[in-house]
């Protein structure tokens, strides 16, 4: 099957999850035609790869991204691009700012999508962020989504069910190839929250709970990693500085992999969620988690197995979870454990590519 796998944007899990699925793609036999940003994070480790790669420069400011679909040619290219190629149907592994304008124009080809985020996450409703996420719906034959519960939200957009695959996010071991022995034993624990910083990640409730931790462990440390506005956060930062470690900057690929390693689990104090990408990544480094149950993340956490879970998302009940997880380090490396091993079993690529095609062809 020649399958043109597509995702412009240029950093993040994006990529990762592309490159993945291209490289599981292509290694089941498909002719795989790759289309990127020229500017993309891991184009390096893209250039590597055995199969048809296709670079377009996009943009680098919200400025060139209006003038890119203002002055039309660039995405032209794309559109022009993936015709030429003939393949049997073109692949959107996570919508960008690009795809919608080019999913438009290439009907009478097989058009699937993967939606990561089924619905608008708290704080995240401006008017912007509710058009782009509805094109999400449009414009394809077949969807791709990562969880069951989110089935019936597609049912209700008016999508048959026979076009609807439920592919649960594969482990990102990507990072661990990346990985430069970081992991140390250090003589206190590490608690990290990674990824992009918005507020339905419930950072406020961790760091209220943080208090509560740091009184039955006031050795811990907790690690905060990643890109966003923290200003109405930073009192309590401040406050309990010599207990928190604080990288608020994007994160970059290659750094990925010293911070997960270096943890001792990985938190997830969501407010709101669909699935998570952050859980997968701490299961390839063999790192438990702590998670709210919201959303989706019930699908991916095996409670008392890989990880522990609180209802609601107060600082209470996380500050419960955590102290559970820090009252016994030698059980949370055995979680650890339990995690890479249900990773390794149930969440690979080569089961979703696998997956996938079955899907694409019946």
């Amino acid at each position: 099957m020649r399958i043109a796998i597509i995702h412009m944007g240029r950093k993040g899990a994006g990529p990762v999850y592309t490159l993945e699925m291209a490289k599981a793609l292509y290694s089941q036999g498909h002719d795989v035609f790759y289309y990127a940003s020229s500017a993309v994070e891991n184009r390096g480790l893209v250039e590597k790869q055995g199969f048809k790669i296709r670079f377009f420069k996009t943009y680098n400011s919200r400025l060139e991204y209006l003038l890119s679909i203002i002055t039309w040619y660039k995405i032209q290219k794309v559109v022009d691009s993936i015709k030429n190629d003939k393949p049997d149907l073109v692949y959107s592994t996570m919508n960008d700012l690009w795809t919608p304008f080019i999913f438009r124009y290439l009907k009478g080809i097989i058009r699937v999508k993967t939606i990561h985020d089924v619905g608008i996450h708290e704080g995240n409703n401006s008017k912007f962020n509710i058009w782009w996420n509805n094109t999400a719906f449009k414009d394809a034959e077949k969807f791709v989504i990562l969880s069951r519960k989110f089935v019936p939200k597609l049912v209700e957009k008016g999508i048959n069910s026979d076009n609807i695959v439920v592919i649960p996010h594969a482990g990102f071991d990507y990072y661990t190839r990346l990985s430069h022995d970081h992991n140390k034993e250090h003589g206190f624990p590490v608690i990290l929250f990674f990824g992009r910083i918005d507020k339905y990640k419930g950072i406020s409730v961790l760091l209220h709970a943080f208090p509560l931790v740091l009184e039955r462990h006031p050795d811990a440390i907790l690690r905060i990693a990643g890109n966003g506005n923290l200003s109405n956060e930073m009192s309590l930062i401040e406050k309990y500085q010599s207990n928190i470690d604080l990288h608020n900057r994007w994160i970059k690929d290659e750094e990925v992999s010293g911070l997960v390693e270096d943890s001792t689990f990985v938190v997830l104090p969501y407010t709101h969620a669909t699935q998570s990408g952050v859980i997968p990544l701490a299961y390839a480094f063999s790192k438990p988690v702590v998670a709210t149950n919201v959303g989706c993340l019930d699908e991916q956490v095996v409670e008392g197995e890989t990880g522990y879970m609180c209802e609601g998302s107060n600082e209470v009940a996380l500050a419960e979870a955590i102290n559970l997880m820090l009252s016994d380090i030698e059980k949370a490396k055995r979680m650890g454990v339990k995690a890479h091993e249900y990773m390794k079993k149930y969440l690979t690529w080569e089961a979703s590519a696998k997956q996938f095609t079955e899907f694409v062809t019946r």
